[in-house]
């Protein structure tokens, strides 16, 4: 990837302003392509702003891939994986590094790569990037926590066919730095069926998985949840006992949601039940 003359790209990530600097002519084109719905015009002042270099050798080997590694200093970290490496800061300025590929391959490994350094940046701002799944009923996000194989990509999927905004699958970013937290929708790992544009849904509900015959809903105490909640913030969990900004953003959300676990067999019966538990003022 050679280093692009012309000027910085600027998406709104439905309220979280983003700034990309050093892309290659390729990439910057993809980027415009795929994330079109997110493009403004620039801001004064991005809360990540992000410079891409091209460095051969950065990151772990090839053969490490979908693994990854990272380091923590202070306000700063590191993150390491077989398409490159970031190094971020708290304050939302982060440098992304990476081996030369072709123009496609370069711009999937720079999504990779901005997610860590999201990670590392939203809770300066009451924000976190969790590993959940996402959807809209009537206009108001729930959110399910959990780790692989819990069932997140089932239940988003059922929600979908039954009528409900899909936001993820896998990773949710959830805002909380205002009177109320909200879902966001994003350009990262949404369904490519409907790909949706920038959104922000209050979020009625924080759940967590349960299987069984039939669809419904039981307290969840706010010291399980903030332990789901913990065990699930990809890159950055690591973190928890010397950053906390990371804590205070988890407690925050936590505190600020209706909490419980939902269990739900194979069909889409907890929608209407979701629908009916929501409250009214959402």
């Amino acid at each position: 990837m050679k280093r692009s003359g012309e000027g910085a790209a600027h998406y709104d990530l439905s309220g979280i302003q983003l700034r990309l600097r050093g892309l290659s002519p390729g990439v910057s084109a993809e980027m415009r392509r795929t994330w079109s719905a997110f493009a403004v015009d620039p801001a004064d002042a991005p809360f990540l702003d992000v410079t891409v270099r091209e460095v051969p050798g950065a990151g772990l080997p090839p053969r490490s891939l979908l693994t990854w590694s990272a380091g923590y200093h202070g306000p700063r970290a590191r993150f390491r994986m077989a398409e490159g490496e970031v190094d971020a800061d708290a304050v939302g300025r982060a440098e992304i590094r990476m081996p030369p590929r072709d123009d496609r391959e370069q711009f999937y490994a720079l999504l990779n790569l901005l997610l860590p350094a999201l990670a590392w940046t939203l809770p300066s701002r009451g924000a976190l990037l969790l590993h959940a799944a996402g959807v809209v009923i009537d206009d108001r996000a729930t959110v399910l926590v959990g780790p692989a194989g819990s069932g997140k990509s089932t239940w988003a999927g059922l929600a979908r066919d039954a009528g409900a905004v899909f936001l993820s699958d896998d990773v949710v970013f959830v805002d909380s730095s205002g009177e109320r937290p909200h879902a966001l929708s994003l350009p990262f790992r949404a369904d490519p069926t409907r790909p949706a544009g920038p959104g922000r849904w209050p979020l009625t509900a924080l759940l967590a998985p349960a299987h069984g015959r039939r669809a419904s809903l039981a307290p969840l105490s706010r010291v399980v949840a903030l332990g789901r909640v913990t065990a699930n913030l990809p890159y950055v969990g690591g973190a928890l006992p010397h950053e906390p900004r990371i804590a205070s953003a988890a407690e925050r959300l936590v505190g600020a949601t209706r909490l419980a676990t939902l269990t739900f067999p194979l069909d889409a019966s907890f929608v209407e039940l979701l629908r009916r538990q929501a409250p009214p003022e959402a």
